[in-house]
Order: C-alpha cells, then structure tokens, then sequence
C-alpha cells in the first residue's frame, strides 16, 4: 500500500522508508513468534529446541517470498536464485532437525518424534515433500502458474511443519506418562480456516479499492 500511494502522497511519501522497515521487522517476527511462544512453554522437550524458532521462522519467510514473487512476478534469475535458496535451507533445516531428534536429543524429544513417525508420518511427508516439489518446480519452470503452485506446496509444507511441533509437543506427556494422540477439534479447524479466508478476503478486497482510490487521487 506505501508503494501504491507514496507518489501520490507528500506524507506517504515521507513515511514510506520508515515504515517499510518496521514492516519488515514485523513480517520477519511473525513467523518467528508461534516457535517463539512455544520455547516458552515450560516443560516441552520439543518445543524448548531453537530449532523450533528456526524451523517456523525459515518456513514463513519461504512462502513469504513466494507470496511477494506471485504478486509481482519478476522472471528474473537472480530472485529465481534467491528463493530456490531459501527452499533449499529450509529443506535442509528440516532434515537437519529430523536427523537431531533422532540421533542426538533427549529421550523426551525421541519419543515425540516416535509419535510423528508412527502417527503423522504422512504429514511429516507432506511438509518435507511441499518444499522439495516447490524448489522443483522454480528450477524447472518460472512462469507465473507454476510459481503460484509453488507458493501453495510451500504454504501446505510450512502449515503442516507447525502441526508436526504442535502434535508431537501435545502428544507427550510432562509427567512421563507416555503419549497421547493430539488432534484439532471441529472448532480449531473452524478458526484456522475462517481466519485464512479472512485474511485473503481482506487483501483481495484491498486489491479491488486500490484502483478506484488512486483514480480519485489523480481526478
């Protein structure tokens, strides 16, 4: 919207570069803050990792800078580096990450990662697998459909990278009691999707005023 507006707008204008970094603080902590606030969830082997805050954090900027390649869609072969870049960290986070739960974390992160492996291991498949066909698919082919799927799988990937912390965390037990199968109810699914379809309803209602407001300015 800065950008929209700063040339029509003395303020805007003025504005535009001091905001533009409080917003990419802002869209840097976001991703960070759901592994932020499981690290201070006392008692979770799983969750007290850094790794929590890394996995979340290189997931959002991901699909983050897919969002902002769809939307402006520049075919050049230097942001096509950067963004099979970033996938390709974050591919090598989340091996890296299941490779430490396996072979090197405490017996209470093993038996989380247990309960993936057992219960969800079609949803750790599927967060790895959205990752890899996304970077796939920008090496392959960089038009604007195929960049839209790969912003999709790479959505689908990080989504389901929060499930797999959120139901392997869940699922042990604080007292040692073994583990227990975690899943969303009917209402958390609700709110999930309700808030997803709020979101994208909001920035396709802005996309439509924006026109009509900057033929207002320049009348």
């Amino acid at each position: 919207m800065l950008t929209i507006f700063a040339p029509y707008n003395p303020i805007a204008e003025k504005l535009f570069n001091p905001l533009r970094v409080g917003i990419v603080v802002l869209g840097l902590f976001l991703p960070a803050y759901s592994g932020i606030w499981m690290m201070n969830e006392h008692g979770v082997a799983l969750w007290n990792s850094p790794l929590t805050v890394v996995l979340t954090s290189l997931s959002g900027v991901a699909v983050g800078a897919l969002l902002f390649n769809v939307l402006s869609h520049d075919r050049s072969t230097i942001r096509s580096n950067i963004l099979g870049t970033l996938l390709f960290i974050n591919i090598a986070f989340l091996f890296l990450a299941n490779w430490w739960a396996i072979r090197f974390s405490g017996a209470e992160v093993q038996l989380s990662k247990a309960l993936l492996d057992t219960h969800f291991a079609g949803i750790e498949w599927t967060a790895f697998g959205g990752f890899v066909l996304a970077l796939a698919i920008l090496l392959i082919n960089r038009s604007r459909a195929m960049v839209l799927t790969a912003f999709i799988l790479s959505a689908v990937g990080a989504y389901f990278v929060r499930y797999c912390l959120l139901v392997g965390g869940e699922g042990v037990s604080r007292s040692g009691g073994g583990i227990a199968l975690f899943a969303p109810d009917l209402h958390e699914l609700y709110f999930t999707v309700a808030s997803l379809l709020l979101t994208g309803g909001l920035f396709a209602a802005l996309l439509l005023a924006v026109p009509a407001l900057i033929q207002k300015i320049e009348d």
